[in-house]
């Protein structure tokens, strides 16, 4: 079985360990075998290993826009896996598994919150059947010369009586949260089933690029779908957190100073005593933060 690689992108490689334990959730609704996975392989296909090894999902579906078909077909891990040329706006519609199965969805964009991807998140809320989850990564950069292209990529809901700092540096991944919500909810309210939605994940990271990542569960109406999936069990997910986002940063320590820190646990940050006087109290926390899910380099590669 692939484990992740934490050595090009660590923090990157932490999420998507989050996404599979709450996709692996939603088997309270039904076996993941007969689930359907979509998402955007790119030449890796880093996720559809994880969701054929560690959700085993074998209904797999990459779209990709910018690559040869001939080499996609060359680096797809498995012959299963079908693959789509074409932007997500022109080839979600075309899935037909997305009316007709549970789903687990992960588009892994590069871009903000543009217009363009509020309609796959619309087209999406409004056919996902209940126990399918919804994730996407976004950008979360912006400074204030970027601002006239922030208010026509949220288009109508860009909100001009916000003061201008709300839509750049650390607050933009704030608004993106909020029009992420409100189109998905907006587009739940049109369905004939009704079917409910919570919003389970806000992630944020930044390995070479600041990048966020919301994800949500679709259940039936009515239900729970924090309760049925036991979602608060996850310290990462915004059902623990009361709704608060969950900033990740990689510690600054060594090998050994990791070690000596391991060695004390489990532990509280007051409880933590540090090997050093260098080692502060940031970097503890942020160890106990990650300390689950990734390593430093050396050890990742041993």
């Amino acid at each position: 079985m692939a484990g992740p690689n934490y050595v090009a992108a660590p923090l990157k490689a932490i999420t998507r360990e989050m996404i599979v334990e709450i996709a692996r959730r939603t088997v309270s609704y039904g076996p993941l075998k007969e689930a359907t996975y979509v998402g955007l392989g790119a030449l890796e296909f880093v996720d559809f290993r994880l969701a054929y090894e560690r959700l085993g999902i074998e209904t797999l579906i990459s779209i990709e826009e910018n690559h040869p078909l001939e080499r996609l077909e060359f680096n797809r891990p498995y012959d299963g896996i079908r693959i789509m040329q074409g932007t997500t706006n022109s080839k979600l519609p075309e899935i037909e598994e997305l009316k007709s199965s549970r789903c687990v969805i992960w588009l892994d964009y590069t871009s903000r919150l543009r217009q363009s991807e509020q309609r796959d998140l619309a087209y999406l809320a409004s056919v996902l059947a209940p126990g399918s989850a919804l994730f996407v990564c976004l950008n979360r950069v912006a400074s204030e010369r970027d601002l006239d292209v922030v208010r026509s990529e949220f288009g109508d809901y860009f909100d001009e009586s916000l003061p201008k700092t709300s839509y750049i540096g650390p607050n933009l991944a704030d608004r993106q949260r909020e029009v992420a919500e409100r189109v998905v909810r907006k587009h739940l309210a049109t369905r004939v089933d009704l079917a409910s939605v919570e919003l389970v994940i806000d992630v944020r990271y930044a390995d070479s690029a600041k990048m966020q990542v919301l994800g949500w569960v679709f259940g039936p109406v009515g239900a729970d779908v924090s309760a049925d999936c036991r979602l608060a069990e996850l310290d990462f997910t915004t059902i623990a957190r009361d709704g608060a986002p969950l900033d990740l940063a990689w510690p600054s320590l060594t090998l050994p100073e990791w070690n000596a820190l391991s060695k004390q646990l489990p532990a509280t940050l007051d409880s933590m005593v540090p090997p050093h006087k260098w080692v502060g109290e940031e970097h503890i926390q942020r160890f106990l933060t990650l300390h689950r899910w990734g390593r430093p380099m050396a050890a990742a590669n041993a």
